[in-house]
């Protein structure tokens, strides 16, 4: 999978799992994902800007592990970060915490 183009109609999708898929780097779809609660990036290297998703106020987890080009920015309109799991998030930026070279 290259693109997640299409996505946006799905309004009513509760968990968006996307594996390894590397040439993905655009969340703008996703952002339009309303009722999403899971998002699970694992592996996605080429998604550096979470903006988007800042529109998911329904979003409970977020995987971003192996997500090395993400820096998280804690001033994303909308995103508790502090209430998104596994990913333990400090300070201004944050790494995925397990241990890779982000």
């Amino acid at each position: 999978m290259t693109s997640l183009t299409g996505l946006r109609h799905l309004t009513t999708l509760r968990a968006l799992h996307v594996d390894r898929c590397k040439e993905i780097t655009d969340l703008t779809e996703v952002g339009e994902l309303t009722g999403l609660t899971d998002l699970d990036l694992n592996g996605c290297a080429g998604i550096e800007d979470l903006t988007p998703i800042g529109r998911l106020t329904e979003l409970t987890r977020l995987n971003l592990h192996r997500c090395r080009a993400v820096v998280v920015d804690l001033n994303v309109k909308g995103v508790d970060w502090r209430d998104l799991s596994p990913w333990p998030v400090t300070g201004t930026s944050a790494s995925c915490g397990c241990g890779c070279p982000n």
